[in-house]
């Protein structure tokens, strides 16, 4: 079975996709594949919102790929953020990613409305799903594969941070250094040394002041560390979390489309009902036109019945007069 096969699936309008798949499960069991067939069976009907981005891969893919690197820069700036380095481009990026998803709303929104759709009801949801492709890379190839049957669920923060690692400033390496430095008997020490015998109030200032900033350095890498482990763990829960609520939502998924499906069924039902009875009123309006016909032509023939009867009575009168 080729790709293309099952891209299809998902070009066609929506109210057009079940009968695609259908007709394409039929085509593979008589083709022999069967288990092809079984895999394209379980595929289901995408909701209007999961139709919108991918038509949008697939109609503007240049723009949904615009918004994923977008998507990267600000992950990128986030990044250098946790790490207690500055982070000058934030504002910017996050500026453009915002741009770009409701750049591709206004054309996801105008999709829907050339299908007959109220596309008002699926803009949260296409929102949502933009945000969380851009904001997660495994979401984005998600996305970006033009097959999302749901709408993904929106990000709740941080993208994956499982995978960071600190991001060291230059002010930083500088102080590394210098404490590095202060660690390390420089020679200058021999001298301070010798001068602290001279002057011990003085050496001790300096060892204790020496001994402070170490401290500080210290306690500051120590914070940051446990600030990126903090963020580590919500990250893993958040991805804990994920699949499980990932299998929820497309359980609830599949209900819906099982309801949509019954009701579109009971509907296509109550419309040939509707029709079957619109024809038997027709034919009984047809029927009783008739009849009322009939009782016409029948009151004309007794009219005339008794006119003929009439003159057989004359008739019958003037000859027996005769007689």
């Amino acid at each position: 079975m080729a790709d293309d096969e099952v891209d299809a699936l998902f070009i066609v309008a929506p109210d057009e996709f079940t009968a695609a798949r259908d007709g394409l499960v039929k085509r593979l069991r008589a083709a022999g594949q069967r288990d092809a067939a079984k895999s394209v069976a379980g595929l289901r009907r995408p909701k209007l919102a999961a139709w919108a981005v991918n038509h949008l891969v697939r109609a503007h893919r240049p723009a949904v790929e615009a918004l994923l690197e977008s998507g990267a820069a600000v992950r990128e700036q986030q990044r250098r953020l946790l790490s207690g380095v500055k982070a000058p481009q934030l504002r910017a990026v996050s500026a453009a990613r915002r741009a770009a998803i409701e750049e591709l709303v206004t054309k996801a929104v105008a999709a829907l409305g050339q299908q007959g759709v109220n596309p008002q009801a699926h803009v949260a949801e296409i929102t949502a799903t933009l945000e969380a492709g851009s904001a997660d890379e495994r979401a984005g190839q998600q996305m970006l594969a033009g097959r999302l049957s749901s709408p993904l669920a929106p990000p709740t923060g941080f993208a994956d941070l499982s995978g960071l690692s600190l991001v060291v400033s230059e002010d930083d390496r500088a102080e590394e250094s210098r404490a590095g430095a202060a660690a390390r008997p420089p020679p200058e020490a021999v001298a301070d040394q010798q001068a602290d015998a001279a002057q011990p109030a003085q050496g001790k200032q300096r060892r204790t002041m020496a001994e402070r900033r170490r401290e500080e350095q210290l306690t500051r890498r120590r914070e940051a560390e446990a600030a990126l482990r903090q963020a580590r763990a919500a990250a893993d829960e958040v991805q804990l979390q994920r699949p499980r609520a990932q299998d929820e939502g497309e359980a609830t998924a599949r209900e819906a489309d099982t309801a949509r499906e019954a009701a579109e069924e009971a509907e296509a039902a109550a419309v040939a009902a509707r029709r079957d009875a619109d024809r038997l009123l027709r034919a009984a309006a047809e029927a009783g036109a008739r009849a009322d016909g009939a009782r016409a032509s029948l009151e004309k023939l007794e009219e005339k019945a008794a006119a003929t009867r009439r003159e057989v009575e004359r008739a019958q009168r003037a000859l027996d007069r005769l007689d």
